[in-house]
């Protein structure tokens, strides 16, 4: 057997099946590729185009397994290749890598253990085929095929052009090699044929298939301001369980937005290619681990990555393109869970990319000028694709399929993106409407500027449902508190003030009308309130994450201008009434208990940055929540707490107490056991 073509017809039937549960664990194939490796073990080339998350990897391993021979897989991503192989050799895979990172002798003896015929796959960068002496030694390894992965960066259609690619074509032609297998994550028509031409395929199977992901909720939220763009990260992060990913256009809005929402209470690591590797190798782990829950990057992080419990990815600029947009998305629901996909859509961001596209060759004085031209042009030609994707009116799902070239059900609408919603008439959530254009009271005049929406996007505002007249008394006593805040409280302080309770709180507000004016009320509610009000341009958000009062919201406040709201129950209040907020355990928090919970939190967190460890090591949500109620302030106290033990209670119970005893301190509650 001198290659992996027609190792098939040798093969009992099944035998595919059977490999895939023996070397990789999986009852079935994922869709598309069972067709794909069968193909490549029927011989001939093939070029498999299957989106970020689809398995395309196993369609080259598997065949390598099966055939008994070496497959040499191309691969740009030299930081990942240890893992990847990694991976192969605990499945009982015989592999290795061969890339600048191994020492000359380490690569020599990889090199002879190859020629052996001691690996099914060899993983190398395209960079070393610039040394012919690579070359030379491959000639006497048992090669049966190659497998070029990313192979979207032999084309200069493709959103990672890579010049090395280009020399894979001679490097088949030297080593004879019987059967290549392209792979690529996005690839459109035009970029297919660059890579049949580019390698020298004659007439490639070529397999589409897998970018229908049903799991991912496509939306494109249009921007009038641009600093609302933080809020709506903020938002989705508050709403929106799990952790995810942040893309920026450029490293200054990398460091920006990750500074804005550290300010904001969000966990987040940045990372681009300005940032030393360490530096960028660490926050990449963190991020992985589960240490911190965003990441903000440019497109220099991501590829490679499988981390399977993304549920959220925002483009907070624009995408250069709909290849590497869709690339960068599908990092998102990778376990078919569903997940957010977002784009804050502002036409300004375009400017960013017509001066990216302006520089192209700039830096580089021996560029041919007639290839200069042909690149800014297709790179415009790919900008304009997704500006058109971002105006669509009709399925988003349907959008991508069209543009890759996939079959698969492609004129059938997903009904979960957003403009399937609207045509649903579904309500949209509130952190995915457009924000109205309003400023504050204490600024200056209101401009008067339209918001120039696409027209299915303002018709999918809602005003929601009329209020009684119990229930817009309630809205007016929310919008006084409001306003006697000055402008001082956050969300949180303006809840406290509401609810009466008085931690942190500036005397004149501890003294006033508003303060206790919902007490008993769920802060729960009282957040989602605020929260609405402030998305229907009733409340503004100031660089200080304080509220404020807008013109319209001092209209709604005098009675001047009615107001709806998406579920007016939350504002169904009687006080006194001893009303209770729900834990997502299950438990009963009143307000004060809620207060302490949030305090609770912020100490298991110090806990475990200073031991290292997860936050669940140190506590659980559930142990949280019965400190917050028993409020234990002594050790023996403390020990009669359910899953307290001794030695969670020698290392963390100090903490705890101390921050419980501060706590009761706070709100004048001096109880009995505190020295």
């Amino acid at each position: 057997m001198g290659k992996i073509g027609n190792k098939i017809n040798d093969l009992p039937e099944g035998a595919p099946v059977r490999a895939l549960k023996q070397y990789f664990g999986f009852e079935e194939f994922r869709p598309g590729q069972q067709e794909v490796v069968e193909a490549v073990l029927r011989g001939g080339p093939v070029v498999a185009v299957m989106p970020t998350g689809a398995g395309k990897s196993l369609c080259y391993q598997l065949p390598a397994v099966i055939s008994e021979k070496t497959v040499l897989v191309v691969s740009p991503l030299i930081s990942l290749m240890k893992d990847q192989v990694d991976a192969l050799v605990a499945r009982n895979i015989p592999a290795t890598y061969i890339n600048s990172q191994l020492n000359s002798h380490e690569r020599h003896v990889r090199l002879e253990n190859a020629k052996e015929g001691k690996y099914r796959l060899i993983y190398v960068a395209p960079e070393r085929f610039r040394h012919d002496n690579f070359v030379e030694n491959l000639k006497r390894v048992p090669l049966g095929g190659m497998a070029i992965d990313e192979a979207h960066c032999i084309s200069q259609w493709g959103h990672d052009f890579r010049p090395d690619y280009l020399k894979l074509s001679e490097v088949i032609s030297k080593l004879a090699i019987p059967q290549v297998c392209a792979t690529t994550a996005t690839a459109t028509p035009e970029v297919l044929d660059d890579i049949s031409r580019a390698l020298a395929l004659e007439n490639p199977q070529v397999f589409v298939y897998g970018f229908r992901r049903r799991n991912l909720v496509l939306r494109v939220i249009p921007i009038v301001r641009m600093r609302d763009k933080v809020d709506h990260v903020v938002d989705l992060a508050q709403h929106v369980a799990g952790s995810g990913i942040v893309y920026a256009a450029t490293r200054k809005h990398v460091e920006e937005i990750a500074c804005a929402l550290l300010a904001r209470g969000l966990t987040c690591d940045n990372y681009h290619a300005g940032m030393d590797e360490s530096d960028r190798d660490k926050a990449q782990d963190r991020f992985m681990n589960g240490d911190s829950r965003i990441m903000v990057a440019t497109n220099a992080f991501g590829m490679g990555i499988d981390k399977h419990d993304v549920r959220f990815v925002v483009h907070y600029d624009l995408p250069g393109s709909v290849e590497a947009y869709y690339q960068e998305a599908g990092r998102a629901g990778r376990d078919g869970a569903l997940s957010e996909c977002v784009i804050l859509f502002s036409y300004a961001d375009v400017k960013i990319h017509e001066f990216f596209i302006s520089r192209f060759g700039v830096d580089n004085p021996d560029a041919d000028p007639r290839q200069v031209e042909i690149r800014r042009h297709l790179e415009k030609t790919k900008l304009k694709r997704m500006v058109r994707y971002c105006y669509a009116e009709g399925c988003r799902h349907v959008e991508i399929l069209g543009y890759f070239g996939d079959k698969e059900r492609a004129e059938v609408p997903c009904s979960v993106c957003d403009n399937c919603q609207a045509e649903m008439k579904a309500t949209m959530p509130r952190w995915a409407r457009a924000r109205v254009n309003t400023e504050p009271v204490a600024r200056t005049k209101r401009r008067e500027t339209s918001t120039k929406l696409p027209v299915r996007v303002q018709d999918r505002q809602r005003s929601g449902s009329e209020l009684d007249h119990e229930q817009t008394i309630t809205l007016q006593k929310i919008l006084s508190a409001v306003a006697r805040s000055r402008g001082r409280l956050n969300t949180k302080d303006l809840i406290a003030l509401m609810c009466g309770v008085s931690q942190n709180l500036p005397i004149d507000l501890q003294n006033s009308r508003s303060f206790g004016v919902m007490s008993g009320a769920p802060p729960q509610n009282l957040q989602n309130v605020l929260l609405e009000l402030t998305e229907q341009g009733v409340l503004y958000r100031s660089a200080r994450d304080c509220l404020e009062l807008t013109h319209l919201g001092v209209a709604v406040m005098r009675g001047e201008k009615r107001l709806g709201l998406t579920n007016p129950d939350l504002l169904i209040h009687r006080v006194g009434s001893g009303e209770l907020s729900q834990t997502k355990d299950g438990g009963e928090l009143g307000v004060q208990d809620a207060m302490l919970l949030d305090l609770l939190k912020k100490t298991r967190i110090e806990a475990a940055k200073e031991d290292g460890v997860p936050a669940f090591v140190v506590a659980h949500n559930s142990l949280l929540v019965r400190l917050a109620q028993i409020k234990p302030v002594s050790p023996e106290q403390l020990l009669a707490v359910k899953g307290i033990g001794p030695v969670l209670a020698r290392r963390y119970g100090n903490r705890f107490i101390e921050t419980i005893r501060d706590f009761l301190h706070s709100q004048g509650n001096d109880r009995e056991g505190i020295s």
